[in-house]
């Protein structure tokens, strides 16, 4: 508006002072005005509405009346800008700080406005214990069993088996932060094969051996290449080997007769081990890694015509390529097919069946055994998980973790507290169907990850689970 021709009075604040020649407002009153804090008064263009906030639009109606409205161009309760209300798209009502954020949208959006986009998508946690959740099979591998896995401290790694589709070479890549897969490459990979050795170098897979094979590949998950392994010194074929990763060589050792061998990574070379004082010929057996031997337990020991079941052992040192043999004083019964773990400096052993039947033989029973004493504790049966063998056992850093195996599909499980020498069963609910010869599963330092195996369903199975224990 204007007094007596002037722009004397405008100050943009329609609701403080009034004029009484015109209809103008004021802050610094020319003569003639006069101070009224909360009276609205007239105007005669949007520059006499402007209250100097920028998250309100001003306007001068037909009537003569101030309208202030906030900004909102989508009407979501957010304006535009951190100091509005931080809506970071402010023509698209489903974008603003008040929503989740969307995941998979192509090309990403930050829904939710925190400069992030897909936060959070596919991201899991172990917040809460005794929990089971399960693992996607949006491109997973092809359903297998006797395959072999390792974990990488981010990732856990199948390759090999067999499955419905025979013996196979393919493989995949399992992040279980965001639940999702990626295959390993075919090309250089190894030849077909399953009962295979795998071991984590820290930067490579190992990959050796199996039914009727010596050769292997190391596996790198960063650049998703094969490189071929040394043969020369290497083992003779093995069927059911087992094998270690010390840190710096992976040694092999068994089947039904004594072979043995150390493969070093840096150097693509291998060493034979000695024979003197090793454990007799078997198959079936543990095998372990302590931070300073190996050791070797149970099983079962064909020889003329006979399988017994073994409850002997031997400790190897691979710093003085020596055996000792450990005592069986104590030890729980000999088997096929137990599990193994190492914890808090000792050997526990659990499970396995007694005869060559898949089911009916199989045991309950335990034990921890202490190298440093050479001396066997039985595992308590009181709340022990049913018999079982081909079942998973690892050690969650306070606790032996037992679950699933055969011969029964089993999808139970516990975990037993070697400080008050007490087993705790774990929940069954949302657990993945029973299921056995899945290439053990795998511990992140958090969680227990099982997968594939043969099931009542599928023989040779691509889903699994995701075990949260409790804290």
């Amino acid at each position: 508006g204007e007094i007596n021709g002037e722009e004397a009075c405008d100050d943009g604040n329609t609701v403080t002072e009034t004029c009484p020649v015109g209809v103008e407002s004021c802050t610094i009153c020319a003569a003639g005005c006069v101070e009224e804090p909360g009276v609205v008064i007239e105007c005669d263009d949007d520059l006499d509405c402007d209250d100097d906030d920028p998250c309100t639009e001003d306007t001068c109606s037909e009537a003569g009346d101030c309208v202030s409205v906030a900004i909102d161009e989508d009407m979501d309760g957010y304006g535009p800008g951190e100091a509005c209300g931080g809506d970071c798209d402010d023509g698209v009502s489903a974008i603003n700080p008040g929503v989740e954020e969307v995941c998979g949208v192509e090309p990403p959006v930050d829904d939710n406005c925190d400069g992030e986009t897909d936060e959070g998508c596919g991201e899991v946690s172990c917040d809460v214990g005794d929990v089971w959740r399960p693992i996607s099979t949006v491109g997973a591998p092809s359903g297998r069993y006797w395959h072999g896995v390792v974990w990488t401290g981010a990732e856990m790694i199948i390759w090999g088996g067999i499955g419905s589709n025979g013996i196979l070479n393919t493989g995949g890549i399992y992040d279980p932060s965001a639940d999702t897969w990626r295959a390993t490459t075919t090309i250089g990979a190894p030849s077909s094969r399953l009962d295979h050795v795998m071991v984590w170098t820290g930067e490579e897979v190992l990959v050796w051996g199996g039914r009727g094979a010596n050769n292997g590949a190391r596996y790198n998950p960063s650049t998703d290449t094969w490189t071929p392994m040394s043969t020369q010194g290497a083992p003779a074929s093995t069927q059911e080997p087992e094998a270690v990763w010390t840190g710096t060589e992976m040694i092999i050792w068994g089947d039904d007769t004594v072979r043995g061998g150390r493969y070093n990574p840096s150097t693509d070379t291998w060493t034979a081990m000695t024979t003197e004082d090793a454990p007799s010929p078997r198959d079936g057996y543990t095998m372990t890694w302590t931070g300073e031997e190996v050791i070797v337990w149970g099983g079962r020991a064909c020889a003329d015509g006979a399988c017994p079941y073994v409850n002997t052992g031997g400790r190897y040192d691979p710093s003085a390529d020596t055996w000792t043999p450990i005592s069986d004083t104590g030890a729980p019964t000999g088997t096929y097919w137990a599990s193994d773990a190492w914890g808090d400096g000792e050997l526990f052993v659990f499970g396995g069946r007694t005869c060559g039947a898949v089911t009916d033989c199989e045991v309950n029973t335990g034990g921890r055994y202490d190298p440093s004493a050479d001396t066997w504790l039985a595992l308590p049966s009181d709340g022990a998980p049913s018999p079982r063998h081909d079942h998973t056992g690892v050690w969650t850093g306070d606790r032996l973790l037992v679950w699933g195996g055969g011969g029964e599909l089993l999808n139970t499980g516990a975990t037993f507290n070697p400080a008050t020498n007490t087993w705790t069963a774990i929940t069954t609910d949302n657990a993945p169907e029973g299921r056995r010869l899945y290439g053990r599963g795998v511990w992140t330092g958090a969680e227990l990850i099982v997968w594939g195996g043969i099931t009542a369903t599928e023989n040779g199975s691509n889903t699994g689970g995701v075990y949260c224990p409790l804290r």
